[in-house]
């Protein structure tokens, strides 16, 4: 955000453009990038490397408010629709998965969980990583026109850099909590994709959506990481701020709805309007029901 404010006051100066083509590309490379869940949405916590693949594979709340706002900016200074686009995945990962039915949203996701065939312990990233395997095996259909006889899982793995034996490296992975796991990663453009399988963009754009709409489907019957259900005024108040900037930048009714509700959450569970403070924080409880601890 920083950059993009410099460039606001620099238009015309080479250091302002260059703040610009930083910000817009950093922004780029982490919606493509494994840090970005490409599955189900929102971003993880932070990359473990420099190219934004291997991340620390908790959703913080704070993280996606802010985001959405970065992306949305972008949108705005760029005219770009990827960076449109991405900000409303947020939003949907966080009404989906973050959003309390009392209009407040949850603090987190963890990052491990058991494999998705049971079992004592947890592993990083177990909810959301991929084999091979299990990739073929959910996408066998062959391509109707595509070269070489490719099937829909060909076409997946190419865009994503699916590997057979994992395409997380040693030196990605120091606990071995990965070994031969694949972390989705955009490693071309849909345009590449389709002209190395000859078929043509709109085929290959529909294609991949096809299969990551089957790999969520699976991915809600693998075993749940833990959801910090604690809720606090000040991210709140960010994603508050992040549905309200969308929404009005995108005209989308839907996130200008859900940041009022944001709002009454706040002044319904969060507001002691007899002392006249904001309280820092409140919980889900056992029975579903907003409560003070």
């Amino acid at each position: 955000m920083f950059l993009m404010s410099y460039w606001s006051v620099h238009r015309s100066a080479s250091d302002g453009v260059e703040a610009l083509q930083m910000a817009l590309h950093t922004l780029r490379m982490m919606a493509l990038g494994g840090i970005h869940d490409h599955v189900a949405q929102g971003f993880h916590r932070y990359s473990t490397d420099s190219s934004w693949h291997v991340p620390h594979f908790e959703k913080m709340l704070y993280d996606q408010a802010q985001l959405a706002v970065a992306y949305i900016t972008a949108f705005q200074v760029s005219g770009e629709q990827l960076f449109a686009d991405v900000a409303k995945d947020i939003l949907l990962y966080v009404s989906r998965d973050l959003s309390d039915k009392s209009g407040g949203c949850y603090s987190a996701e963890d990052a491990d969980s058991v494999g998705p065939l049971g079992g004592p312990e947890k592993r990083e990233g177990a909810f959301c990583v991929w084999t091979a395997s299990e990739i073929r095996a959910l996408l066998p259909d062959m391509v109707e026109g595509a070269t070489g006889s490719a099937t829909q899982a060909d076409v997946f793995m190419h865009h994503y850099g699916v590997q057979e034996q994992g395409n997380v490296t040693p030196e990605q992975d120091p606990h071995g909590e990965l070994r031969g796991q694949n972390v989705l990663i955009v490693r071309y453009s849909v345009e590449l994709t389709a002209a190395r399988f000859g078929i043509s963009v709109e085929k290959a754009t529909e294609l991949l959506a096809c299969a990551r709409a089957k790999m969520a489907e699976v991915r809600k019957s693998r075993p749940h990481p833990h959801l910090d259900t604690k809720m606090l005024a000040s991210w709140n108040g960010l994603m508050l701020s992040a549905y309200a900037r969308v929404g009005a930048v995108l005209g989308d009714e839907a996130s200008l709805e859900r940041a009022v509700q944001a709002a009454g959450f706040l002044k319904e569970h969060l507001w002691d309007a007899e002392r006249e403070i904001l309280l820092r924080s409140c919980y889900r409880g056992d029975q579903m029901e907003v409560q003070q601890m």
